[in-house]
């Protein structure tokens, strides 16, 4: 073997902090790219709407399986069963189990802004004139979201977060992973970056709690489809947007969150450390059944 290829085995498959942070760091980049490089082509092959998405989530949703089982497979060696995604009886219940409790999560968001008047609907999306733009907006952004809940999940709470309980708590497993995923949203504001530490702690228990990642891979459509699709909570102040329910909002940004990230909003953080809590309580409850270190399979 010669001296590079001793690096490079070193680097991709070493157990020391060293080769792992740099594993990390280039398997998120690979993921980085592949997004910008497939969302790139795309824009310059003229496609819109639903054909547009239709075609990203074709070529990015393999390319993100693909990217996992070589560096978890192939270049680790890890059985493909940690990474928990598997198909047995048990997947649809969990997804579903993961999708019914984003719904709760968004009607306990979305009846505290109603409570403090901070959300009034203005209307129905088929009481509108435009209500084909609301339909296919909806078509479109369910399919985008059905591929981004998997694809994010795996990459962050699949791979990422599995490499990082190697070697560490996990405390630390989760904060470093909710910051990898904060950054993959392009966005360095510290709200975001908070959100995106506290959404992985609940993300992280539920893979935990339900031993798979389908749970939370339904919770994550859940997120995005409620949130955007059905609610119109997308942006502060957000003009036109094409929902179910079409809103207004108001009060202040530093609680409702801001656009491109409304998730940064004190809301949205507080009522993912509540569902944290509820998730540790129910776990301390039964403390011999759930582990950190125990692999998931289902």
């Amino acid at each position: 073997m010669s001296l590079i290829s001793k690096i490079l085995n070193f680097l991709l498959t070493g157990s020391g902090y060293f080769a792992l942070f740099f594993r990390v760091f280039l398997f998120f980049f690979i993921y980085i790219l592949n997004l910008v490089i497939v969302n790139g082509i795309l824009n310059d092959s003229g496609l819109k709407g639903i054909p547009f998405t239709i075609a990203l989530v074709v070529i990015i949703t393999p390319l993100i399986f693909l990217e996992v089982y070589i560096f978890w497979v192939k270049i680790l060696k890890r059985p493909w069963k940690t990474i928990g995604v598997n198909i047995n009886s048990k997947t649809p219940i969990n997804y579903l189990k993961g999708f019914l409790l984003s719904v709760i999560f968004f009607a306990f968001i979305f009846g505290i802004q109603m409570a403090l008047g901070f959300v009034k609907i203005e209307s129905f999306a088929w009481n509108r004139a435009d209500y084909s733009d609301s339909l296919l907006n909806l078509i479109d952004t369910l399919i985008r979201y059905l591929a981004l809940g998997f694809g994010e999940e795996i990459a962050f709470r699949g791979f990422i977060y599995q490499d990082f309980k190697t070697k560490f708590k996990l405390s630390p497993t989760i904060l470093l992973t909710g910051i990898f995923f904060s950054l993959s949203h392009f966005s360095t504001s510290w709200e975001f970056i908070i959100s995106g530490i506290v959404a992985t702690a609940f993300w992280v228990l539920l893979r935990i709690y339900s031993d798979s990642l389908w749970s939370s891979i339904g919770f994550h459509f859940g997120w995005d489809a409620i949130q955007g699709s059905i609610l119109g909570l997308v942006s502060y102040k957000m003009a036109d947007y094409h929902s179910l329910i079409y809103i207004s909002q108001s009060g202040p940004k530093w609680f409702v969150g801001e656009a491109p990230g409304i998730e940064g909003g004190a809301i949205y953080i507080f009522t993912f450390f509540v569902f944290s809590l509820v998730l540790i309580q129910l776990m301390n409850r039964n403390s011999d059944n759930y582990n950190p270190k125990k692999t998931s399979t289902s």
